[in-house]
């Protein structure tokens, strides 16, 4: 199995412990987990990022997602080119709904948070 994460929000709120709840769950698991975080930064405030890669055979760190879990519309759009085609969003359904004029969620499978 390889799955690629992409986990987006604003600066140190909930991202980096997310992605570590996700990684550790997995880690427990036996599966290898590689992870890559953007620097958290204030002056770009709301698109931050944390990757995670992982896997029971290889290591590796690729630049396309299966799984994007946006806190916010800004980080969803900021990082839907990631994302590959039919593959899994979860976002809250109030944040999807501000972007369905720029994104076309039917060519994904869109899970609501709530």
């Amino acid at each position: 199995m390889d799955l690629q994460i992409k986990i987006t929000w604003p600066a140190w709120l909930w991202m980096n412990s997310t992605a570590e709840i996700i990684a550790w769950s997995f880690a427990e698991l036996w599966y290898e987990i590689i992870w890559d975080n953007e620097y958290q930064s204030l002056i770009k405030w709301w698109l931050n990022y944390f990757d995670l890669f992982i896997s029971d055979t290889k290591k590796l760190l690729s630049k396309q997602s299966d799984i994007i879990i946006a806190f916010n519309d800004k980080n969803l759009e900021n990082s839907i080119s990631s994302l590959k085609l039919g593959w899994y969003i979860i976002i809250n359904k109030k944040w999807s709904e501000k972007l369905k004029d720029k994104i076309d969620f039917s060519k994904y499978i869109l899970l609501d948070m709530e």
